[in-house]
């Protein structure tokens, strides 16, 4: 390879030169007349990074490597110049995309057919498992110029005799490193080996050692296009906060993002599609228009969901992480991690979904506090930074009530610190303390952890279990002939996140 990034794990790939190839015009790239009124038709004004740099090249039948983040505007970088190539085609079909997913290839012919819509006689069919094979076998018959798949369902077809690979001039890999990661890479130099006369476009985000032999044996002097390396996962242009929220006011918190930050489109990851269900049927009830999209949903009740939500019909989809990777909707601006991932690589997947483009998005997640380690691992990983932000306070008029959270309020001691405005100045020593709570709450010395006094006030832990009752006990109690002001002390989230990889001893433990 040319410049100073060659090593032996690029061997056969090469950059392109960038001097002569960025324009920042559709026009300038050799984009035709019909292609550049599509782009404006679809509100597409300048292209972005990976197409100025890769559609002169598509159009020159170049084999080539694209590597860059989701959101880059990657699928237009192909479909744009192989429908200028393609159009008026005789035989066919004349491209094959393979993508990991149904939900992929359902999107990306969906592309196809929108920049095509206005030339004439040019078909696109998506072909995929989980939904009938008939109207698929239907649609080839009639012919098309190009079909869009996922391998599994490709190689059936092919086999059967209902999809020719015959005429096969360009084969598309799309999300090359999910489809290794699903182990469709043996499907994958099966259908390559049946499509020899043929140039080949592969995209992935990351560029792992299978993909770079993959593509030193099935591509004839591939140029390499980067715009994102391996350890530059996340997308720049999203906004990453967390929120600091328990279990019990996830919904109130989540109601509140959706009312003050009035986004366009919004997708709400779960980890089960349980839990997918239980947060859709909530905002139905206190008012959302919601859909949901999990796994156990037929395909076409999937395709419907999604249409609706890409039209704005609803303006929320709840999903479980089978739809992390192939949802491709511009206006989605916030994506809310009800649920942390426990797997690092599904947030960068998730955050994805906003930011499309180069568009701002902002992507919020939700962590209790037995979860500060995954958010660690997330920031690790992805090499990024998400910041804390702050929780509005509740309000009388919102549409969830905020319920106090004994859990959230806890140490990692499973301990409540609770304050009380009686110290030293007033006479008070720590064993006054200890017999006032023991007294007034009636709780045993095992409930009844740390006890610091000061000069105006003291501090005592009570175990999160009784913390509640003992509140109300607490309040009601007297020091020296005057009721005392009792209020619950919040943990430091700082050093929470700091030390919770630490793993408490015995001797650790808080006592009086």
């Amino acid at each position: 390879m040319p410049n100073d990034e060659s090593n032996d794990d690029n061997a056969g790939v090469s950059d392109a030169p960038l001097e002569g190839l960025v324009r920042d015009t559709f026009d300038a790239l050799g984009l035709d007349e019909a292609m550049t009124q599509a782009c404006e038709r679809m509100g597409y004004t300048t292209p972005t990074d990976i197409q100025q740099r890769t559609i002169p090249l598509v159009l020159g039948n170049q084999d080539l490597i694209g590597q860059a983040k989701t959101g880059t505007g990657k699928t237009a970088a192909f479909a744009l110049p192989l429908i200028q190539t393609l159009a008026g085609i005789k035989e066919g079909p004349a491209a094959i995309v393979m993508v990991p997913t149904r939900e992929l290839a359902v999107q990306v012919a969906g592309e196809f057919v929108r920049i095509a819509q206005d030339v004439p006689g040019f078909k696109v069919v998506a072909v995929y498992g989980g939904a009938s094979i008939g109207p698929q076998i239907d649609k080839l018959a009639r012919g098309v110029a190009v079909v869009v798949g996922t391998p599994g369902r490709v190689m059936d077809l092919r086999r059967r005799g209902d999809l020719t690979l015959d005429h096969i001039s360009t084969a598309v890999l799309d999300e090359a490193d999910r489809m290794l990661d699903m182990g469709f890479i043996g499907d994958i130099e099966w259908i390559l080996e049946k499509t020899p006369k043929r140039r080949t476009m592969l995209w992935s985000a990351t560029m792992p050692d299978e993909i770079r032999a993959l593509a030193n044996r099935y591509m004839r002097d591939p140029v390499y296009i980067r715009v994102s390396a391996d350890d530059d996962m996340t997308v720049e242009s999203t906004e990453q906060i967390y929120l600091r929220v328990g279990r019990r006011n996830k919904i109130w918190a989540l109601s509140r993002l959706l009312d003050e930050d009035k986004p366009d489109l919004t997708i709400v990851f779960c980890n089960t599609k349980v839990a997918v269900d239980m947060v859709a049927r909530r905002l139905r009830e206190v008012g959302y228009g919601v859909g949901e999209l999990h796994g156990d949903l037929r395909q076409t009740k999937r395709e419907r969901v999604l249409d609706k939500f890409r039209e704005s019909q609803v303006r929320i989809l709840v999903a479980s992480d089978v739809a992390a990777r192939g949802l491709d909707i511009e206006d989605t601006s916030l994506v809310v991690n009800y649920d942390i991932p426990e797997d690092p690589e599904s947030y960068v997947h998730r955050i994805g979904r906003t930011s499309r483009m180069g568009r701002k998005g902002k992507a919020v997640t939700f962590v209790t506090i037995q979860e500060m380690h995954y958010l660690e691992a997330i920031e690790r990983w992805a090499n990024t930074s998400i910041e804390l932000a702050t929780l509005p306070e509740p309000a009388r008029e919102d549409r969830v009530r905020y319920m106090v959270d004994y859990d959230e309020l806890a140490n990692r001691y499973g301990m409540v610190t609770v304050e009380l405005d009686m110290g030293t100045d007033d006479g008070a020593k720590m064993l006054d303390v200890l017999e006032l709570v023991r007294r007034q709450t009636r709780l045993p010395e095992n409930l009844i952890g740390h006890i610091e006094i000061e000069a105006k006030k003291s501090t005592v832990e009570i175990d999160k279990g009784s913390a509640h009752g003992a509140l109300l006990d607490l309040k009601r109690s007297r020091w020296g002939g005057r009721k005392i002001w009792v209020d619950i002390v919040e943990p430091d989230l700082t050093a929470e996140k700091e030390s919770h990889e630490e793993i408490p001893s015995i001797y650790q433990m808080p006592s009086i």
